[in-house]
């Protein structure tokens, strides 16, 4: 009799434990506008991690002092929204722009230089 006392204990030692750790399981419908949203910017995401991945990047990345390792927690704590204004931002910066401009205003300084008589740089030619 002991030992089915024992064993009936046990049973509901174990049945009691099994039933305190299952929890509900919960569903819901996901909308077709978040699972886009989150394929953007899981696409977003991987289009910086792969431009960060270029060995010109880093090297300059390495230069200005900040490590890969940096670079990768930095990217991987941005939020969804933060991704894709990044995103943004690296598509419309102008690259190169106003070059133009400088290499104007140099030319500009040099031949006022060279009228004013501080340079020779004209008549080597």
């Amino acid at each position: 009799m002991q030992g089915l006392k024992s064993l009936f204990i046990k049973l509901g030692a174990a049945c009691f434990l099994a039933g305190s750790l299952l929890t509900p399981a919960q569903a819901a419908v996901i909308g077709s506008g978040a699972m886009l949203e989150q394929q953007a910017a899981a696409d977003t995401r991987a289009e910086l991690d792969s431009l960060f991945a270029r060995a010109d990047v880093r090297d300059q990345l390495q230069q200005w002092g900040v490590s890969e390792a940096d670079v990768e927690l930095r990217l991987a704590a941005l939020t969804d929204a933060e991704v894709a204004e990044l995103a943004t931002q690296m598509e419309t910066a102008p690259a190169g722009e106003g070059v133009v401009g400088v290499v104007g205003v140099v030319f500009v300084v040099l031949i006022i230089l060279e009228l004013v008589g501080v340079t020779d740089i004209f008549k080597s030619f």
